[in-house]
């Protein structure tokens, strides 16, 4: 308690030892004073030593040093004299000051010496406090003990009775617990460790198609003849020595050759195996039937798949057909139409000029579209040759070949550490360029705009490669038009092309047995994803940045 009284009023011994010191210095310097100097620490020791009894070593030093310093510098100014005339005099002050340091050293000694006996004490007084609670606690245990035996006494009277009770309950569940396997739908069987026919319900009978007086005691391998080479005699001879349970469905051929399906439930019990059977003949029998019902539908399945996919390489034949047919027409729309404008420039005016411009405009157009649709279509036809590819450097290149092509010269690539894919490299090629158009021509009204390239393996099996930019992006509630043929979600006068260059992404992607979608935000741009089977993943991905040209 001391020592927390100290700690909690840290500043009172050298307040202490100030007030002592400064009134040990009022005596000398006034009532004492015409003692001289041949007695000058008189009053200070005393006082030295009440500071370090009452506040330690800390104190005691303090009291030292402060009556050092009066002697020192405030005795000449009272006095008129110095203190220090010679050896003797510094001498005399050295003796006081190694003296009442040691009496400091000695009061700290002291006063932790007393705070230690108290906590020694104060221990003991807990000890022994501790000791008397047990004391009061074991007393009082014994006490609980001797009324708990008591009542265990009782108990054990009162169980026995209810043993002999229980007995006679149990006997009548025994009763009605054979009632009840008797009359149930399901065959109950129990079968020895000697292998002898133990119990039959009426139901194991119908199973049997014999009766249970005809197999109660006699050895299972007996009454069925060959048994011993099934693959249920098998799983009863191991549920009896491992004592294993086991389910299975078996088909039981009887003496007269006819045949019946019966799932078993096969669990050990004290006597054997205890054997529930339901029977499933007429279930067999249909899953038989409808068996049959699905090859016949796989058939028809197989013939309707090639008549489909007939009809479309004939449709895509016409497409083929179509495109190449429309492009002598517009090649003489183009041409005549320059021709126009060179030789009759002036006479056309300037609406006839306006004219002839949107007219080579659209042929112009509408040659892209049908470049498009033979793309579209040989994307369908072509058959996929594969092989491993690293996007990584299939990007470099891809990215090399749109550089004269980009206006914006802002424009900085992300390229993330993509990886080995087994794809149709050329239709992979395709994939890329249209979507990184795509990224291109949508942020091109941004003025620092930024393309994106990386890929994840979410669940192991496959790879989702993505590019996103910080362009115009879209609504998400028009998501499903954007893959598909002539879907456009901006007009051709906002941005340039002929909506078919997702819908080239998609069927490729789809034939690579991968899959297609978007995320996307008015103003705050768009990311589209392609997944692809994975075959080998690089582990390190570091992002590398590709500032454009």
């Amino acid at each position: 308690m001391r020592s927390q009284n100290r700690l909690h009023n840290a500043w009172q011994p050298y307040a202490v030892a100030v007030i002592i010191i400064a009134i040990a210095a009022a005596l000398r310097l006034w009532p004492l004073q015409s003692l001289g100097s041949r007695t000058v620490w008189v009053t200070f020791y005393p006082s030295v030593i009440l500071v370090a009894i009452y506040g330690g070593l800390a104190s005691g030093l303090i009291a030292t040093l402060l009556s050092s310093l009066i002697v020192l510098f405030l005795w000449p100014i009272f006095v008129s004299q110095p203190f220090i005339k010679d050896f003797g005099d510094w001498l005399s002050m050295a003796i006081f000051i190694v003296t009442c340091t040691m009496i400091s050293v000695i009061a700290e000694a002291m006063i932790r010496g007393r705070e230690k006996v108290k906590q020694v004490n104060q221990k003991l007084e807990n000890v022994n406090l501790e000791l008397k609670k047990e004391i009061v606690r074991t007393q009082t245990a014994e006490k609980e003990i001797q009324k708990i035996n008591k009542e265990l006494e009782q108990r054990v009277f009162k169980r026995t009775e209810e043993l002999e009770k229980a007995n006679e309950v149990l006997k009548k569940s025994e009763d009605r617990f054979r009632s009840t396997l008797d009359n149930m739908l399901e065959g109950c069987q129990i079968i020895g460790v000697d292998w002898r026919y133990i119990y039959l319900n009426d139901a194991a009978d119908r199973h049997n198609r014999r009766p249970k007086e005809e197999l109660l005691g006699k050895k299972y391998m007996d009454m069925w003849p060959g048994i011993e080479s099934t693959e249920v005699f098998a799983v009863i001879r191991r549920c009896i020595e491992k004592r294993i349970t086991h389910h299975m469905e078996n088909e039981f051929i009887f003496p007269d050759g006819k045949k019946g399906w019966f799932e078993l439930s096969i669990q050990p019990v004290p006597e054997g195996v205890f054997i529930l059977s339901y029977d499933i003949t007429e279930r067999k029998h249909s899953e038989e039937e409808i068996k049959k019902l699905n090859e016949e539908l796989e058939l028809k399945v197989i013939e309707r798949t090639e008549q489909l996919e007939s009809a479309n390489k004939e449709l895509e034949a016409f497409s083929y057909s179509v495109s190449h047919d429309l492009r002598a027409p517009l090649r003489h729309i183009s041409g005549f139409a320059e021709l126009l404008q060179k030789n009759s420039n002036l006479q056309l005016g300037e609406n006839g000029n306006r004219y002839l411009n949107i007219i080579s405009d659209s042929t112009k157009q509408m040659g892209l579209l049908i470049d498009d649709l033979l793309n579209f279509s040989r994307t369908g036809r072509s058959s996929l040759k594969y092989s491993k590819i690293d996007v990584n450097e299939l990007l470099n290149q891809i990215i090399v070949e749109m550089k004269e092509s980009i206006t914006n010269k802002n424009l900085m690539w992300k390229i993330n550490k993509l990886p080995i894919v087994n794809a149709d490299i050329n239709l992979l090629k395709i994939t890329m360029v249209n979507l990184l158009n795509n990224a291109v021509k949508y942020s091109s009204k941004v003025t620092n705009p930024i393309i994106e390239v990386g890929y994840s393996h979410p669940d192991g099996n496959e790879v989702v490669i993505y590019v996103k930019d910080n362009g115009t992006g879209f609504n998400m509630k028009y998501v499903d038009k954007l893959f598909g043929v002539f879907q456009r979600l901006h007009s051709s006068q906002e941005y340039e092309g002929t909506g078919i260059g997702l819908a080239t992404v998609r069927r490729i992607i789809h034939k690579h047995g991968g899959k297609t979608w978007a995320e996307g935000e008015e103003g705050k741009g768009a990311t589209f994803y392609f997944s692809l089977p994975k075959i080998e993943l690089v582990k390190d991905q570091i992002a590398i940045d590709h500032n454009s040209f």
